[in-house]
């Protein structure tokens, strides 16, 4: 694994820095030190360690503003990775923490929705929009692949059209968490 991508792994797998671009990601724009420290409390007094070695890794950017003011930005970038990469010890270990605070915070931000989708912090419309599904199929790895691809053309296509809308409407629009996981599964005996 490079060196580039061997950080930001490494990067995104403590609970504060990957809530940190989290928060970044579902602002959809700029947020200021201040802020972030109110948003992701834990980061507490560490937060401008925690941001630099983000901003170290090319996950976030900081834009105008000094100290407490600082505007920070999180870049969009797909993390990926393949057998080569899981070979490298150190790139299995960074890759095995970022999965696991990952798959908590997703289970965490599930949990959350569940307990304030029928508060009044929500307009009552969102209150039955969720789902969770699952579905249990027989692929192969390379089916597998194939229906990541058509998923991720689907999502890009929506990505897409609400960019489009963005600037024309004025509706109940709101950031939509859309996670997909897929592995396989055997039946103990």
């Amino acid at each position: 694994m490079d060196e580039a991508r061997l950080r930001q792994f490494y990067a995104l797998s403590d609970p504060v820095r990957l809530a940190l671009v989290e928060t970044l990601r579902l602002a959809g724009g700029p947020m200021t030190s201040a802020v972030l420290t109110r948003a992701v409390p834990d980061a507490g007094g560490g937060l401008s360690f925690q941001l630099e070695t983000l901003e170290d890794a090319g996950l976030v950017e900081r834009g105008s503003g000094r100290g407490r003011a600082t505007q920070w930005t999180a870049k969009e970038i797909p993390l990926s990775w393949d057998e080569d990469d899981e070979r490298d010890p150190q790139g299995a270990i960074a890759i095995r923490s970022f999965e696991r605070e990952l798959t908590e915070r997703r289970e965490v931000r599930f949990r959350r929705w569940l307990s304030e989708k029928r508060t009044t912090a929500w307009d009552p419309q969102w209150s039955h929009i969720d789902d969770s599904y699952e579905w249990v199929l027989e692929l192969t790895p390379g089916q597998v692949a194939d229906l990541h691809a058509d998923l991720a053309a689907v999502v890009a296509r929506h990505r897409e059209a609400s960019s489009e809308e963005k600037s024309s409407t004025t509706s109940s629009a709101e950031r939509v968490f859309v996670a997909l996981t897929t592995c396989p599964v055997r039946i103990s005996q």
